[in-house]
């Protein structure tokens, strides 16, 4: 699995390596206005898809879309789910992605990510 993480402010774009899901594991710090942005490998033709819990009052999500990958419109086809969260206020929280077909309500997610976020 694959997940991107970055910052961007304004226009500009800022480059940060790719952060693995044992890479995710680790604090990321951040300041106050910053974005932040997430890349998971998804494919909902599966019925599963990305949900995530943060703490609404240290970030606010902006923006959650799925991007096909390889050949569009594919039945079958992957792609990737991306979030972006902005830093509203300084703090300490964690989001939380998990993996899930949202019927099956009994059922422990099929991958869960936990990211520790550090808001200056």
């Amino acid at each position: 699995m694959t997940v991107l993480c970055g910052c961007i402010q304004k226009e500009l774009a800022i480059s940060i390596p790719v952060i693995n899901e044992n890479e995710m594991k680790k604090e990321i710090v951040i300041n106050t206005g910053d974005l932040i942005k997430f890349a998971l490998e998804s494919n909902p033709t599966t019925g599963y898809h990305w949900h995530v819990k943060y703490d609404s009052e240290i970030l606010r999500l902006t923006e959650n879309q799925f991007i096909e990958g390889g050949k569009t419109g594919l039945a079958g086809s992957s792609g990737t789910q991306k979030f972006v969260f902005r830093a509203v206020k300084t703090g300490e929280t964690i989001i939380q992605f998990s993996y899930i077909r949202e019927w099956e309500k009994n059922t422990p997610p099929a991958k869960k990510i936990v990211c520790q976020v550090k808001i200056n």
